[in-house]
């Protein structure tokens, strides 16, 4: 990882002094039947705030702005929704938590079929060796795959800077992401709200 050059991309970006990578995930839908993922902000899973946040997503194929990632332009500057559960095809906002804390998400298909108008949805067609770079917190969606793109590898990276810090999620009791997320778990636990989201298990690129 240190070898590329993301630390001084995100450096560059964000204007901080330091950067260090927090995981991947690796997303496939491929055999051409894969539906859309539901709307949603990452910071729904994770316990993050600030500005120093970063994903760097990274196909293996070529896409057109059709098949590409989706991003509601600003909106990681809006309101921190309510996660889904991913699991209610019949309902993409159904809540993670459902405690009230957070405001349930918008069906934001929904409205963009009523009104395609209805939200500023940014997407890029890319080439392999392309990086589309967002925020966490935006709202963000994967478009299905059909007979005209049948396979999306999809790498994501993830990364942080100086101006990022814990933001404990909803404490619903028994909940697996309740307060501290599924990641890092202990290490998590040692930061209070608020406090620079910083752990030695962290490899720092900048």
């Amino acid at each position: 990882m240190s070898s590329l050059p993301f630390g001084r991309l995100f450096a560059e970006l964000w204007g901080s002094k330091n950067v260090w990578y927090f995981a991947e995930e690796v997303f496939l839908k491929a055999g051409g039947k894969g539906a859309r993922s539901a709307w949603h902000q990452d910071t729904a899973y994770l316990p993050w705030a600030g500005e120093h946040w970063g994903n760097a997503w990274i196909t293996f194929q070529p896409l057109t702005k059709q098949y590409s990632l989706e991003v509601v332009r600003g909106s990681h500057q809006g309101a921190q929704y309510d996660g889904t559960t991913f699991a209610n095809p019949d309902d993409p906002t159904e809540p993670l938590y459902g405690d009230g804390s957070l405001p349930r998400l918008p069906d934001v298909e929904a409205e963009r079929a009523l009104d395609p108008a209805a939200y500023d949805v940014a997407s890029w067609a890319t080439e392999p060796g392309d990086v589309v770079v967002i925020h966490p917190r935006s709202l963000h969606s994967g478009p299905a795959v059909d007979a005209g793109c049948p396979d999306r590898h999809t790498l994501v990276l993830r990364f942080f800077g100086d101006d990022a810090v814990f933001r404990a999620l909803p404490d619903v009791e028994g909940h697996p992401f309740a307060r501290n997320g599924v990641l890092f778990v202990e290490e998590m636990a040692k930061l209070n709200e608020g406090e620079p989201f910083r752990s030695p298990v962290f490899r720092k690129l900048v």
